[in-house]
């Protein structure tokens, strides 16, 4: 099987309309035969993107250090807040919230952070 003219793009592969190609090979062809299609087409993808040199480098992956620094400075926040829970409970002072034991509502809280 091969594309023989034109052009296949997101609206004709799949944008969630039903005149879709896959809607149309699920609604006349079943679930598997959509999925076997599906999967040719994701094999297709890769071979033409291994085949024009498409590469990704590790610099592309890795946060930079202004991303690190904003991470930290969350962390840092909520680890706060926690020793803040866990020193209110060890002092005998976190409320227990309606229907949950001090030690639940400890761990709720910290969760949620």
């Amino acid at each position: 099987s091969e594309l023989l003219c034109g052009m296949m793009d997101k609206s004709i592969l799949g944008s969630g309309n039903k005149k879709s190609i896959f809607h149309l090979l699920l609604r006349d062809f079943g679930p598997d035969a959509a999925a076997a299609r599906m999967s040719r087409l994701a094999k297709l993808c890769a071979r033409f993107l291994t085949d024009r040199g498409f590469s990704i480098g590790i610099d592309d992956v890795q946060p930079s250090q202004e991303l690190n620094e904003h991470k930290q400075q969350v962390m840092d926040e909520n680890y706060e807040k926690c020793e803040g829970f866990l020193r209110a409970w060890k002092a005998g002072k976190l409320e227990a919230t309606p229907g949950c034991t001090v030690e639940t509502t400890l761990e709720r809280k910290m969760n949620k952070e």
